[in-house]
């Protein structure tokens, strides 16, 4: 699962190296408004880009309201990159009991300059959970469950 989609970079490269046929959740607004590498998200591109990926589904829309459209008892693994700690952690309280032993959670953003609150909001979080958080030196975080 990748919350937080924007163009499917990331997913894309997860979908060729790993070769799943396992469901992949894909949620993003993808509503035009916002930018990624300086051209708008078009939702008409994402559908195409990943209308070869038969396991894939597109929850296109805001969090928290997309969640529901996830239709899975169990997580192995989420990508959260979603530039802000209230969706971030919407998503996270949703899906953790989804989450099986051992599941992997990337947070993109944890380490990085300018997303402190993220930081402190996942910080709580995983002393709530008492789980680690690794940073990675790539300025992410790294969750096991």
């Amino acid at each position: 699962m990748e919350c937080g989609t924007a163009k499917g970079f990331c997913a894309k490269t997860i979908l060729e190296y790993t070769k799943t046929k396992k469901k992949f959740f894909l949620l993003d607004k993808w509503d035009g408004l916002e930018k990624y590498c300086d051209r708008y998200v078009d939702f008409a591109e994402i559908e195409e880009t990943f209308s070869r990926y038969p396991n894939v589904n597109l929850a296109k829309g805001t969090i928290p309201e997309t969640l529901k459209h996830v239709n899975t008892d169990k997580i192995a693994f989420i990508h959260m990159d979603l530039n802000s700690a209230e969706p971030e952690m919407a998503a996270i309280n949703y899906f953790w009991d989804k989450l099986v032993p051992n599941a992997i959670i990337v947070l993109d953003d944890y380490g990085h300059p300018g997303f402190e609150e993220q930081r402190y909001a996942w910080d709580r979080f995983a002393q709530e959970k008492n789980v680690n958080i690794l940073c990675l030196p790539t300025g992410q975080g790294l969750i096991l469950k």
